[in-house]
């Protein structure tokens, strides 16, 4: 296992604290394989286990990869609970409002926006994707997609405080 740091727990814990996918222009950097993440969470899935806990503090990076954490985290049988102890930015701020219950520390932020390709290019794909965050976080928040859209479209950043008034948590 290279995410989960307790497999033998009755509530084992996932680790997301790399950036998500592999930096092409910086292939030393570290970062959490998206698709590794999710196969070993639906492997601990399978073994009865309480709950599993899913700890984030990630800047978030490839959607992609964010898209196998986030599919396995809401077709997990097991209760998968998300707290941010850090930062959860990006793609992982979707996955952060995935959690069957989701916790802050009082210290972390979340951070949403429209994504982006790293060659500034805008393209058709590009449109459907941001359509598809907006659709997942007003799934999971109660918002309009409307609202989504807008505080998406603006960058915004949550302290603790605010993501608890905003509802997200």
């Amino acid at each position: 296992m290279v995410y989960c740091i307790n497999p033998e727990s009755e509530e084992p814990i996932f680790c997301i604290f790399d950036q998500i996918g592999k930096d092409d222009e910086n292939p030393e950097d570290p970062y959490v394989d998206g698709n590794l993440f999710a196969k070993e969470l639906l492997s601990i899935d399978g073994l009865g286990k309480k709950r599993i806990q899913v700890w984030i503090n990630s800047e978030g990076g490839n959607v992609k990869e964010g898209y196998s954490i986030i599919t396995a985290m809401l077709q997990s049988k097991t209760k998968v609970d998300v707290l941010v102890i850090g930062i959860a930015y990006s793609i992982m701020g979707v996955a952060a409002l995935m959690g069957r219950k989701v916790e802050m520390m009082n210290f972390s932020t979340l951070m949403f926006h429209n994504p982006f390709n790293p060659d500034g290019t805008v393209d058709k794909g590009l449109e459907v994707i941001k359509q598809s965050l907006i659709t997942a976080v007003a799934s999971r928040t109660g918002k309009s997609e409307s609202e989504v859209g807008s505080f998406m479209a603006r960058t915004s950043f949550y302290t603790a405080k605010e993501a608890e008034t905003e509802g997200f948590v």
